[in-house]
């Protein structure tokens, strides 16, 4: 499992109007604190499209110098959980792992954010769009 700890965050949270009825997302900012410019960004939405998206957790860049740019998409409800590890404070980290067969860039099979020794929370396995999401998976004490 990969990780870069954090030390700066950023919520943002959007409301709009659609066909009546009230949207809202929020979006998670995370920074490194060691000046590496890694960064990730979570966003949490109650309109994510699975249909669009299938089961994919988000995916990572990371060119050298520039440092690593996870990017990973949540329904919304999850979004509790996340602002609670938050508010623990601590040694926090972005936990991430690729998908089989890729290396520095691509897609994710597993994100989530905790304590830099044990991941709290981890989104849902990833697999190709055409195929059906796996169940999360609860990975602790790593």
């Amino acid at each position: 499992m990969l990780n870069f700890s954090f030390s700066d965050h950023r919520i943002n949270t959007r409301t709009w109007e659609e066909d009546g009825t009230k949207v809202r997302s929020h979006t998670l900012e995370l920074y490194s604190e060691d000046g590496s410019r890694d960064q990730a960004i979570l966003v949490f939405d109650a309109e994510l499209d699975t249909d669009r998206l299938g089961a994919i957790v988000g995916y990572v860049t990371h060119e050298q110098g520039q440092g690593t740019s996870v990017v990973g998409w949540f329904p919304l409800e999850e979004f509790g959980k996340y602002k609670r590890i938050l508010e623990r404070g601590g040694d926090l980290s972005v936990h991430y792992r690729l998908r089989e067969g890729e290396t520095d860039n691509g897609y994710l099979e597993h994100l989530g954010i905790g304590p830099t020794k044990t991941i709290m929370s981890v989104a849902r396995a990833c697999e190709p769009a055409n195929k059906s999401a796996a169940p999360a998976r609860a990975l602790a004490r790593m």
